[in-house]
């Protein structure tokens, strides 16, 4: 049996056990050993997906170097130096696009969340940087019961779309209020850290809900290149950054969202 198919029985088994709100503990690895550990460690693997769907949030360290944090920037920079702030629905093949969520227009939305966000698609000219995430992407997949390759090449008419997303928090305005993630094409919510708490920024960032049901803010685990997931249906937001004028939150997000395609598209769920 392959290990995505072992991985969806495990967490169609906690679709009956558990409805987890919060996060249990902290899990760590090397971004390389999980790739091991996916690949070919059976009895590890079954105990690590074992561990998210029951709440652990899974701290992967070291998935991108110096040089790729620069090039991911680079890619968000560039689109907002060639076009405006503009924003497209997802029901055929759009173009790459950034905008600036704004508080006005971040009423618009059901979680109101106010950032710089790049959206990058799979079928536009950005194939060194799909190339580069999709090799941990593919990881994440698997470790949530899908396919590696699972929407890589969708289209909008199929109902599913991969999006990255590169996003500034700014200093004294971004903010996430506390929200689920749907969990029906994607078992897990994936964060990427692109920048250090205490050096780009002062304050704020990410956190999570614990056992406890307190707001317990990780953001301080992460160094510039590491990543984080958990299970999609965690309570988890990102606190108003802190710090001077200029200073920004740097984040990595990756979703398989439903298109607007679909008539009753599943989206951020505020909690």
């Amino acid at each position: 049996m392959d290990n995505f198919a072992k991985a969806k029985i495990i967490w169609d088994e906690a679709d009956r056990n558990l409805e987890c709100k919060h996060f249990s503990k902290i899990v760590e690895i090397d971004f390389h050993e999980l790739e091991t550990v996916v690949a070919e460690g059976a009895n590890m693997f079954t105990s690590l997906v074992e561990e998210l769907s029951t709440g652990a949030f899974l701290v992967i360290r070291s998935c991108f170097s110096k040089e790729e944090i620069y090039f991911i920037k680079e890619s968000m920079l560039n689109l907002q130096e060639k076009t405006e702030s503009t924003f497209y629905k997802m029901d055929r093949l759009i173009p790459d696009y950034w905008r600036n969520i704004t508080p006005e227009i971040a009423k618009k939305y059901s979680v109101p969340i106010v950032k710089q966000a790049a959206y990058f698609f799979p079928w536009n000219d950005q194939k060194e940087l799909f190339a580069l995430i999709n090799r941990r992407w593919r990881l994440y997949k698997v470790l949530g019961g899908r396919s590696e390759d699972f929407a890589e090449h969708s289209k909008p008419e199929e109902g599913y779309v991969d999006r990255i997303q590169v996003v500034q928090y700014h200093a004294n305005s971004g903010y996430l209020p506390a929200h689920q993630d749907p969990d029906h094409n994607q078992r897990l919510f994936i964060s990427g850290y692109l920048s250090k708490q205490g050096h780009d920024f002062m304050g704020g960032g990410f956190w999570a809900l614990n056992s406890k049901k307190e707001q317990q803010e990780l953001e301080g685990l992460f160094l510039p290149g590491d990543m984080g997931v958990g299970s999609a249906r965690i309570i988890h937001g990102v606190n108003k950054i802190q710090g001077k004028g200029g200073d920004i939150r740097w984040f990595l997000g990756l979703y398989t969202n439903d298109s607007d395609c679909v008539k009753k598209r599943k989206t951020l769920q505020a909690a």
